[in-house]
């Protein structure tokens, strides 16, 4: 998960976790990309990557670049946005990347509820 405001990547990721979620925490675009290349290379694949919970406006790339990228290399993970400034655009291009939105500030269980929906955790 991406999420350059530390107190709610912890927040998040730490719900994320109680929920059964192998979280990775980085806090810019840019080291989320660098993470999700680091799998693709060692597996060949995203199949270690079930979910992807991003903010939309952070340092380096944003959300919905990261977004992009994604589904241009056409991987179907799913994808959850987080913003404190969705305007209609964001919305619209979200929705064609069919990605899940979430207006700051967000009812923490819905978010919850959201991933479960989209990819329920494996618990050991």
């Amino acid at each position: 998960m991406a999420e350059d405001d530390v107190e709610m990547r912890h927040l998040v990721a730490r719900a994320l976790r109680k929920d059964g979620y192998d979280v990775v925490e980085v806090g810019d675009g840019d080291r989320l990309m660098l993470e999700v290349t680091t799998r693709l290379m060692r597996n060949g694949s995203l199949t270690d990557v079930d979910l992807v919970v991003t903010d939309v406006r952070m340092p380096g790339r944003d959300g919905l670049e990261i977004a992009e990228v994604l589904r241009g290399a056409t991987f179907r993970v799913p994808l959850i946005l987080m913003t404190g400034f969705g305007d209609d655009e964001v919305r619209r291009r979200a929705a064609a990347l069919g990605a899940v939105l979430f207006d700051k500030p967000f009812r923490l269980e819905d978010l919850r509820a959201a991933a479960v929906a989209l990819v329920p955790p494996v618990r050991s």
